[in-house]
């Protein structure tokens, strides 16, 4: 188009709008300001729902999120059929004479759910059974939440469990087993390695089928 039509077309524009009335101009000038307003308000609702799935996405992930920032985060429900549950005052009776591996996980736990599997495949190899602790069931699932005394179910388990001492290091070379169950204790999967209840290996969190084969044999396990 050239610049000398589309100056006639803006004369032509301008020469109807001054023929218009002052109620016609006005009804124009309202319906471009609510057209206007219109495509804000959609703009506005577009911008907001992305926001909240960002938003959400975020709160999920951290919600989540383990200790090593894997995809087996997600929440999820696991079987412990396999393995003999008891409680942390059984430990000094269940560990006498012999090393037993206790797993202490709870549920909605993606890390302890990934494991779960990984757990019964290697104890069905080596023989044995391991050992599982609820952590709900000596602190109320809320506690992490509140963090309060009065969440505390089974003072005496976790007495039992936090108490447990031993010399050397973890599977992590760094955590001393003299502090490891205490200090670790609340992050799932804790697993601990217990002869005559004195500690002698510990694992903090979770770990593939080679490297847990890989410790259960220095622990003295055998196929």
């Amino acid at each position: 188009m050239s610049n000398k039509v589309y100056k006639e077309e803006i004369n032509d524009a301008s020469d109807y709008v001054d023929d218009l009335s002052l109620e016609e101009k006005v009804e124009i000038l309202d319906k471009r300001v609510t057209a206007t307003l219109i495509v804000s308000i959609i703009t506005l609702l577009i911008a907001v729902v992305l926001l909240f799935g960002v938003f959400s996405g975020t709160k999920s992930d951290s919600k989540n999120s383990g200790s090593n920032g894997s995809s087996k985060t997600q929440e999820q429900s696991y079987s412990t059929e396999k393995f003999k549950v008891i409680k942390g005052t059984d430990i000094e009776k269940e560990s006498k004479g012999k090393t037993i591996m206790i797993f202490i996980g709870r549920q909605n736990c993606g890390y302890c759910a990934a494991f779960a599997p990984v757990l019964e495949k290697v104890q069905e190899t080596y023989g044995f059974t391991a050992y599982y602790i609820d952590l709900y069931s000596i602190y109320n699932q809320n506690w992490t939440e509140t963090n309060g005394q009065d969440q505390i179910l089974d003072q005496e388990s976790l007495n039992a469990i936090t108490s447990l001492t031993g010399t050397g290091y973890a599977l992590d070379g760094k955590s001393s087993l003299e502090t490891f169950a205490r200090d670790n204790f609340g992050a799932t999967p804790e697993i601990l390695f217990v002869k005559n209840n004195k500690l002698v290996g510990g694992i903090p969190g979770y770990v593939e089928e080679a490297t847990l084969n890989d410790y259960l044999e220095k622990m003295g396990f055998s196929k």
